[in-house]
C-alpha cells in the first residue's frame, strides 16, 4: 500500500481545487449531500482498486447519489445482526421491569452482558467486512457486497492495509477535517471532501492488495 499517495494524488489533478470545493459545496445540500459524497468516495475507491493512476472524478449527481444510497442500504443490512443480538437485552428487561425477584434481576444482568458483549463482537466483524463490501459493490453489483467468503478472503489477505485504513479513519480523518474550522469553518468545504478522498484511496488500495493476493494464490 502506498500510504503517501493517499494524501498526495489529489494534487496531480489539474482541476483538484475545483473538484474538491464543488464536492464540499454539494455536501451542504440537505439529505442528498452525504449520499452524493459517499458515492463519490466509492467511485474513487473503485478506481484505486484497479490502479494507482487515479484522477478525481467529475461531478455526476445521479450516479453518485445512487451509489451513496445503496451503500447506506448495505450498511443498514450489516447492522441487522447486531440489532437482533442486542434486542433481547432491551425487550426482556422492559417486560420484567416491575419484577422484584433477585433471581430474575441477576438473569437480566447476565442477559444484558452476554447480548451486548456478543453484539459488540459482531458489530466489529460486520464493520470490518463492510469496508470490503462497499468497494465490492462499487466494482461489481449489490449482490457482491454479500459474498461473505470472498469478502473475508480479501480482508484476510490484506489485514495490514485495512488496519492502517482504520487508524487513518479513527485519527487522521478527524484531524484533517477539524482543520477546516480555520477561517470561520469555511475551510471544512475543503478538508471534509479531501479527507474523503484520502479514505477512498486507502480503501481502494487495501481492496486491491487483498484481491491481488487471491489471484496469486489461484
Amino acid at each position: 500500500m502506498n500510504f503517501g499517495l493517499a494524501f498526495s494524488y489529489q494534487f496531480q489533478d489539474p482541476d483538484w481545487i475545483k473538484k474538491i470545493l464543488l464536492n464540499g459545496l454539494i455536501t451542504l445540500i440537505p439529505v442528498v449531500g452525504p449520499f452524493y459524497l459517499t458515492g463519490w468516495m466509492l467511485e474513487i475507491a473503485s478506481r484505486f482498486a484497479k490502479s494507482d493512476d487515479v484522477l478525481l472524478p467529475e461531478i455526476d449527481f445521479g450516479k453518485y447519489i445512487s451509489k451513496g444510497f445503496m451503500a447506506m442500504v448495505i450498511g443498514l443490512i450489516y447492522m441487522l445482526p447486531t440489532l437482533i443480538i442486542i434486542l433481547p437485552a432491551i425487550v426482556v428487561p422492559m417486560i420484567f421491569i416491575n419484577n422484584g425477584d433477585d433471581t430474575v434481576a441477576t438473569i437480566m444482568v447476565i442477559l444484558m452482558i452476554c447480548c451486548y458483549g456478543l453484539g459488540l463482537l459482531v458489530s466489529i466483524a460486520a464493520g470490518l467486512l463492510q469496508m470490503v463490501a462497499i468497494v465490492e459493490f462499487a466494482l461489481k453489483d449489490f449482490k457482491a457486497a454479500f459474498q461473505f467468503k470472498t469478502l473475508f478472503a480479501i480482508f484476510k489477505a490484506a489485514i495490514g492495509p485495512y488496519l492502517l485504513t482504520i487508524l487513518v479513519a479513527a485519527f487522521g480523518v478527524p484531524i484533517i477535517t477539524s482543520l477546516g474550522g480555520i477561517a470561520c469553518g469555511i475551510g471544512v468545504l475543503f478538508t471534509a471532501p479531501y479527507s474523503v478522498t484520502v479514505m477512498a484511496s486507502m480503501l481502494g488500495q487495501a481492496h486491491r492488495a487483498g484481491a491481488n493476493a487471491q489471484v496469486v494464490e489461484l
